[in-house]
């Protein structure tokens, strides 16, 4: 069901932990597979599985995190449109929390993380973190050859998630109806998974290309 790969920072002892971890977590999951690259984006072309998940290579998960993402995608028809289901972030913590990002808002210009849990259900934000999210393959591949991004993404985890979520949702939206919802970005905010990158609550300041999107999100509240 899912392929979860691993980034190798050359640590052998921080790898193999995160391993053993991973592991506990996967080992019930059928067809899952755990993988160590030092790319993120090189084995995507070897993946079979229908999910996967970019993790950190010290990255921590909360008990049960796999089986409930999995769960909810697999129980809810409506989720078959989600190119990516994210989860609440820790920064360093497990109580310093953000839930996705949001573009800009009245007092400052930028990518501003969501302090706010807004359901204990599963709903849409406009961009999630994406290590730790589970990813559709069959969306991921061709955005990928749209956005065509380089493994030097990984060095700005808030640029790559803003870059991919606005893909998914963007979803060739400028050829569709006004109605149309693209590929959907949603938050599971009752699983945690942490990093240790310091920099991912802060405000993001880099270009991106959010603003047509501003009628999709307003019409989804978000």
């Amino acid at each position: 069901m899912i392929t979860v790969i691993i980034l190798d920072n050359n640590e052998p002892k921080v790898i193999e932990l995160t391993y053993e971890n991973l592991w506990r977590e996967l080992k019930d999951i059928p067809g899952s597979e755990l993988v160590v690259s030092d790319e993120w984006f090189t084995p995507l072309q070897r993946v079979k599985n229908p999910y996967v998940c970019f993790v950190e290579p010290d990255c921590l998960v909360t008990s049960g995190y796999f089986s409930s993402q999995m769960g909810l995608l697999k129980k809810n028809p409506m989720f078959r449109k989600i190119a990516m289901m994210s989860s609440a972030t820790g920064v360093n913590d497990w109580a310093n929390k953000f839930y996705g990002y949001n573009i800009g808002n009245d007092y400052a210009d930028g990518i501003l993380p969501n302090k706010e849990k807004k359901s204990n259900q599963v709903y849409p934000v406009q961009i999630g973190y994406v290590p730790g999210s589970i990813i559709s393959m069959s969306i991921l591949m061709p955005t990928i050859r749209e956005v065509k991004p380089t493994n030097r993404w990984k060095k700005d985890l808030v640029f790559l998630s803003t870059q991919l979520s606005l893909a998914f949702w963007t979803g060739g939206i400028g050829t569709k109806p006004s109605s149309y919802s693209g590929n959907r970005v949603h938050i599971n905010p009752n699983v945690t998974y942490v990093t240790t990158e310091d920099y991912v609550n802060d405000i993001g300041k880099f270009k991106h290309d959010g603003a047509n999107l501003a009628d999709l999100f307003k019409r989804e509240s978000i």
